[in-house]
């Protein structure tokens, strides 16, 4: 029960935010009462934070897939985008906010998730890349590591992108990113690539 508790509840926060869904809500959703909920939840902070906790669990171990089944450093974005594609799509754009400003414990375990699985994650792509000559070997790869994290950071600020989906925001800036950082070589495996992708 608690694990359809979890799934259910991820679905309503990420179609109308975190903040606007009550427990009241997800026992409606779930058609129990709300003391069947608080005996698996006794908060909505232990429910977001699990939340929170299975979901980066989840996308670490994609994350890891794609690593090793990818061909290449710009392979390995560009099935990133797919995955960034999937988590974002339909998200309301308040989610990450409602997570940062009311459940700093969840939050926290978010941040902890990018400043040490995803920079790692960015750094060891930009030293494949570098090494595949596919990325400009004069790239400092901590610099570049930080940048595109705080580029993620910033696509969360509502105000920043306003009218645009998280969706969007994040696959111009990955694209941006990476675009950035090829070769000639690299440059054109990565076109290549995307037309392949939007067949």
């Amino acid at each position: 029960m608690d694990k359809q508790i979890l799934q259910e509840s991820y679905k309503l926060f990420h179609q109308f935010g975190i903040r606007s869904v009550t427990m009241e809500d997800i026992s409606k959703h779930l058609s129990i009462s709300k003391k069947t909920l608080y005996k698996y939840f006794s908060k909505k902070e232990d429910l977001v934070y699990q939340i929170a906790k299975g979901e980066i669990k989840a996308n670490e171990l994609k994350c890891i897939e794609i690593c090793n089944a990818s061909d290449n450093a710009i392979h390995e974005m560009i099935l990133m985008m797919q995955i960034l594609r999937e988590l974002f799509k339909g998200m309301n754009s308040s989610v990450l906010f409602d997570l940062q400003k009311y459940y700093n414990k969840a939050w926290q375990l978010m941040e902890e998730h990018q400043n040490v699985f995803v920079r790692h994650l960015i750094e060891k792509n930009l030293a494949r890349g570098i090494k595949e000559q596919l990325y400009r070997k004069d790239i400092n790869i901590a610099i570049l590591a930080k940048l595109r994290l705080e580029e993620v950071r910033l696509s969360f600020n509502p105000l920043v992108f306003e009218g645009h989906t998280l969706e969007e925001v994040q696959l111009s800036l990955l694209e941006h990113f990476m675009l950035g950082i090829t070769t000639i070589k690299g440059h054109t495996m990565a076109n290549e690539y995307k037309e392949n992708t939007n067949e």
